[in-house]
């Protein structure tokens, strides 16, 4: 046999041996959910996100917080998760996906920095979520009553990590677009700038409904009767009475601006004049509210916040520029999950899957 001649069928064995290894991978790899740009998302990954969302309360009370509870998690089936859900979540890898690569096609990726602010950041998200609307729709037996933070230490490794390397993108998407930043540094440099509104003050308050009553009751306070005397006679109810009028310590940002002016220049145990406090429907009543004490809120307490405010003030980016990015990504979609759109994500199919069921 001729040198090139054995060389030749040695190559062609070779290239069957390749060519059937490659299939077998083939076959035993997860078929695609999505393809983004190139990139496969596979079933395997949906699948697994949507297996700890389902097996989790946690998660499901995470899902409950941040979409406010307008999205079922279970399907009727057991064990199995809403087609709503899967849509939900496989929108989420796609849009992440192309925001990453967006944002690689300018120099910049995703960091262990840029995840510890934003893990950070979505903590003190649902912190602020939970606390001003409480718990819409959440699972039997919630545990939405602990803090934000808490929260995603409690979620599933793979549901978290999703989570949280979507709101990286989120952030570092806004601050390229929007062409500033939401450094530590920045946040401190505002949080140095605006003491004011990171003081937390504790005030006492005494109430009547009557104007003459509150006159009455400044000018003894004036002449030298105690507050706390007052409080336990005038104080808006029982508890507060026996505190000595103590209604609490709150942020001056979070203050109404009557109250904030009145209070602002005074000192510990300063007490203001009679206020006028309406509500609808209800007859007016007179406060009169006395500064307990004053405090400043540590930095590492507050930055969280300070970079979603500096971050929601740049948020019209995501309305501007996010939607013909979405737009420009090519997107092919696995039917079985229904219809991708750059503007409303993944509408799920009329007859879902029997997996969503």
């Amino acid at each position: 046999m001729k040198p090139l001649e054995k060389l030749y069928r040695i190559a062609i064995v070779v290239l069957s041996i390749l060519g059937i290894s490659l299939l077998l991978a083939a076959c035993n790899a997860s078929p695609s959910a999505a393809t983004v740009d190139g990139h496969v998302i596979t079933v395997s990954d949906v699948n697994s996100y949507l297996s700890e969302a389902v097996n989790s309360s946690y998660a499901q009370c995470e899902l409950d917080l941040r979409l406010g509870g307008t999205i079922p998690v279970l399907g009727t089936g057991h064990q199995t998760a809403s087609p709503d859900l899967s849509a939900e979540i496989l929108t989420s890898l796609i849009e992440q996906r192309i925001i990453e690569n967006y944002l690689l096609d300018r120099g910049i990726k995703i960091t262990p920095s840029d995840m510890s602010l934003a893990r950070s950041d979505l903590g003190a998200e649902l912190t602020a979520t939970s606390t001003s609307t409480g718990s819409t729709g959440a699972p039997t037996g919630s545990p939405c009553g602990i803090s934000g933070n808490q929260l995603l230490g409690k979620l599933p490794a793979k549901y978290l990590n999703q989570q949280v390397s979507l709101q990286a993108a989120l952030e570092r998407f806004i601050e390229v677009e929007g062409h500033f930043s939401a450094s530590t540094a920045e946040a401190k440099s505002f949080y140095n700038k605006n003491p004011q509104d990171f003081a937390v003050v504790c005030l006492n308050a005494i109430e009547v409904p009557s104007q003459a009553v509150a006159t009455s009751i400044s000018q003894q306070i004036a002449k030298g009767v105690s507050f706390s005397s007052l409080a336990s006679k005038y104080a808006p109810n029982p508890s507060v009475a026996a505190s000595g009028g103590s209604i609490g310590c709150i942020s001056t940002s979070s203050i109404p601006s009557q109250i904030s002016s009145a209070i602002s220049t005074l000192p510990a145990g300063g007490v203001t004049q009679p206020l006028e406090q309406t509500s609808s429907g209800a007859a007016p009543v007179w406060v009169i509210l006395q500064v307990a004490s004053r405090s400043e809120t540590p930095f590492n307490q507050v930055e969280s916040s300070i970079r979603l405010q500096l971050i929601s003030n740049h948020s019209q980016v995501l309305s501007t520029r996010l939607s013909p990015v979405l737009k420009e990504a090519s997107v092919l979609l696995n039917p079985m999950y229904g219809s991708w759109s750059s503007k409303t994500g993944i509408t799920p199919p009329k007859v879902p899957s029997s997996r969503f069921s």
